[in-house]
């Protein structure tokens, strides 16, 4: 008799048998529950039934094994050859082949049938074509996404003392967020990270305090776009926290990676609040450059993380795997193994200098770098054939991309002669109402033109007018 499961010759049971057991097996074995988290704990070596080793059917020869009555039909690749021939050679069915026929085509009407999803968000241009441009769409249904969430229970209270002013430092709105379209110096944005009434120390032995736990927590995430109207207040809060931040308005700008400064993560019912609703964001290039993020960490354990919520709407806009699962890899080991900045002497890091040296060991860095190397190469040519000030020239550096905004080719300044002579040639022969309703239903400015293989411009000397041609005076009359 066999002692294990190896030692069994599959090959010598029957297949029926075989099957069965297995079935059998199947419908008693116990599932255990999914192990949340990365750090899964070892439990031991599973048991894990071995598949029966059966042999495979044969299936080229004959594309539908047993699926017609008649054995030259399952020959055939497709039924419409055999169709055709019986529709020339039989000159007319018998009434009771179409009886059966009839209620055949009658259970086949009544089935009901499968609607194709509507094209959300397309449009149509000036050229006749459809473009599928998904802006409307999330636009529209990032308008009523609110409604998914319950509102924040009650207002933070307000903490913090300026010992120069003696005003309150950090204040809150109704939802939770930082004075709206207030930006705090490298003090202040310090004080709030190392100093926040949600952590909690404890006074260790030798009189220092040690860490327990904080109910701040710092999302890494990707920026998300057409989101205007999700957060408490559209055009402030999602702006950039830093008053030295070097883009202009603090603006985050798709494509950059952010932090969110969520205080609510420790809630009890922390999924039925709206992941827009934060105390305030950073330009995660903003927050590595005015302080050491990897002595933070160690002072702070666990208060950055990669973004992996998945939120009720079904939108992954801001995850930071939104785009490449591996993104959490990259954070966690980022959290894990980065060095404070005294392991990098020769490099400057404080926030008052604009040194870029010092950008190629950050967690930014390494996300943008990853991203671009494994992106999608129509991406990338369709990048660099734009150019500009883009990703693969600033590299997620907000030092870089500012001062490329800055010095940005500007057109003089033109006499209203000129404009309106720019105007006319660019509006063509189109009214104003028409040509307002055609430029709203364009494409997207930054989508790729691709003309179709018929298409071929027209020279305007050469287009045909509509205009009868006048008669002229030296043409003779012959009606007189």
């Amino acid at each position: 008799m066999p002692q294990t499961y190896q030692d069994i010759n599959f090959d010598a049971l029957d297949p029926a048998l075989v099957n069965a057991a297995a079935q059998n097996f199947t419908d008693s074995i116990y599932a255990p529950p999914p192990i949340e988290g990365r750090d899964i704990p070892n439990v031991g070596p599973y048991w894990v039934a071995p598949a029966p080793r059966l042999s495979p059917i044969n299936t080229n020869s004959v594309p539908h094994p047993g699926q017609y009555q008649h054995k030259i039909l399952n020959q055939f690749s497709s039924p419409v050859t055999p169709l055709q021939v019986l529709d020339r050679e039989l000159p007319e069915f018998n009434e009771s082949l179409n009886e059966r026929l009839g209620e055949a085509l009658a259970q086949e009407r009544a089935r009901p049938k499968r609607e194709k999803p509507p094209q959300v968000g397309t449009v149509r241009t000036t050229m006749g074509t459809l473009s599928k441009n998904l802006r409307p769409a999330n636009i529209e249904a990032a308008k009523t996404a609110s409604s998914l969430y319950a509102s924040c229970q009650f207002t933070p209270r307000s903490w913090g003392l300026d010992n120069y002013s003696g005003n309150v430092q950090f204040e809150y709105n109704r939802e939770g967020e930082l004075t709206p379209g207030k930006r705090f110096s490298t003090e202040e944005l310090m004080a709030y990270l190392y100093q926040h009434y949600l952590h909690q120390f404890k006074t260790l032995p030798d009189g220092t305090a040690g860490f327990v736990s904080s109910g701040l927590a710092l999302w890494v995430q990707n920026s998300p776009a057409d989101s205007k109207s999700r957060y408490p207040v559209p055009g402030k809060s999602d702006k950039c926290r830093w008053d030295n931040c070097p883009v202009k308005d603090g603006t985050i700008h798709k494509g950059f990676f952010r932090v969110a400064l969520d205080e609510k993560a420790s809630w009890v019912n922390a999924s039925d609040q709206d992941p827009f609703y934060n105390a305030g964001y950073l330009h995660l290039f903003c927050l590595e450059k005015m302080l050491d993020l990897p002595r933070l960490m160690q002072t702070i354990p666990g208060i950055l993380r990669p973004d992996t919520r998945r939120f009720r709407e079904g939108t992954r806009k801001m995850m930071v795997t939104r785009d490449h699962p591996e993104m959490e890899d990259i954070v966690n080991d980022f959290v894990q193994n980065a060095q404070t900045w005294e392991s990098y002497p020769g490099i400057v890091h404080n926030g008052l200098n604009n040194s870029t040296s010092w950008y190629q060991h950050s967690l930014g860095y390494q996300l943008t770098e990853y991203h671009l190397h494994h992106q999608a190469k129509r991406v990338g040519r369709v990048r660099e054939q734009r150019g500009g000030n883009n990703i693969g020239n600033h590299m997620g550096n907000c030092d870089v991309f500012a001062g490329a905004e800055k010095v940005k080719p500007r057109q003089a300044p033109q006499t209203p002669q000129a404009r309106q002579v720019a105007r006319t040639s660019a509006s063509g022969s189109l009214t104003g109402r028409k040509r307002r309703r055609t430029s709203s239903l364009e494409d997207d400015p930054d989508d790729e033109f691709r003309p179709n293989d018929d298409f071929s411009p027209i020279n305007s000397a050469m287009r045909p007018n509509k205009r009868p041609r006048r008669k002229s005076s030296n043409t003779p009359n012959y009606n007189v």
